[in-house]
């Protein structure tokens, strides 16, 4: 059980908008289908059920915006962005302490490994020889960090996920015979990445396979060898980079989608589940269906 405490007017203070109605004391945040006493929830737009079942229990505490204020009897907070403010105050008055602190002592630190100040290290977790990690990163459980990996500061690495091991890379030889591409590259996340369990960014062949500041992964993504994705992506679980494709600023990528190696996807645009990227996305295109085909110009969403 959460035992954080903060009163209305804390929350209103610290989204630094006026509180509406009573103050009273907050213990937790709940979804908006478990509405009781002594909690926040948010309504980013006009829902009844949920209306009704907060405007018949007592002591909530509504962040809402301008459309949805008007139907709020309780106390409430108005905002422009109800989830994004929803998010930012359970976060500071109610979020989890760290699981991890310090470095476990079953990890393995390979030589020459820079470790920025704040650094957690989990249990199990190797970093091989001439790593570099930035400062306040949280390595979770039984994460491999392979040679000459570079990641940022504030990164999140959670349990079982993979940075810079080698790609899926090989030629045909005079037999016929499958043989290794050299993967002599490294892998390079920057500062603010989340890398989900059983996530992986393999090494680049000749080059780095980059992923820049923001982006975040759910479980089982993979980054292929030499493939760029730029600022503050996401992906869902299962999803999939091709090798040397080239993934711009903002682009979302549902469960399971992919592409194929070497194409370009545009800055904001949007793979539905299970697309199958073959060729050039252009920028905020929405992309359904294997081939992948554009259904719509994507609108701005608030999250996932």
């Amino acid at each position: 059980m959460n035992e954080k405490k903060a009163r209305c007017s804390d929350i209103a203070r610290f989204l630094g908008v006026p509180l509406n109605g009573m103050d009273f004391e907050i213990r937790t945040a709940k979804a908006l289908n478990a509405v009781e006493p002594g909690v926040v929830v948010f309504l980013q737009r006009p829902f009844e059920e949920a209306i009704e079942r907060i405007n018949s229990t007592d002591d909530v505490l509504t962040i809402v915006t301008s459309e949805t204020r008007q139907h709020i009897t309780g106390a409430s907070v108005v905002v422009d962005n109800a989830r994004l403010a929803f998010a930012k105050a359970v976060e500071h008055f109610f979020g989890r302490s760290p699981l991890i602190q310090g470095i476990a002592k079953t990890a393995r630190i390979g030589e020459n490994v820079q470790l920025g100040v704040g650094v957690t290290i989990g249990e199990y977790t190797v970093i091989e020889d001439n790593v570099r990690i930035g400062p306040h990163t949280n390595i979770h459980h039984h994460v491999t960090i392979c040679e000459d990996s570079e990641i940022g500061a504030r990164a999140t690495l959670l349990s079982h996920s993979v940075v810079g091991e080698d790609g899926f890379g090989f030629v045909y030889d005079e037999e016929d015979e499958a043989i290794r591409f050299p993967h002599i590259g490294n892998a390079v996340l920057m500062d603010d990445v989340q890398l989900g369990c059983f996530s992986m960014v393999a090494r680049g062949a000749l080059a780095s396979t980059m992923v820049d500041v923001g982006t975040k992964m759910g479980d089982y993504v993979q980054i292929a060898h030499n493939s760029r994705v730029g600022k503050h992506c996401m992906f869902a679980a299962y999803s999939k980079v091709g090798s040397g494709a080239v993934v711009e600023d903002h682009v979302f990528f549902g469960v399971r989608s992919s592409t194929r190696e070497n194409v370009r996807v545009g800055a904001w645009a949007m793979l539905g589940q299970g697309s199958v990227v073959l060729k050039d996305v252009p920028e905020k295109a929405v992309m359904v269906g294997s081939p992948a085909r554009i259904l719509r110009e994507r609108e701005r969403e608030g999250g996932y």
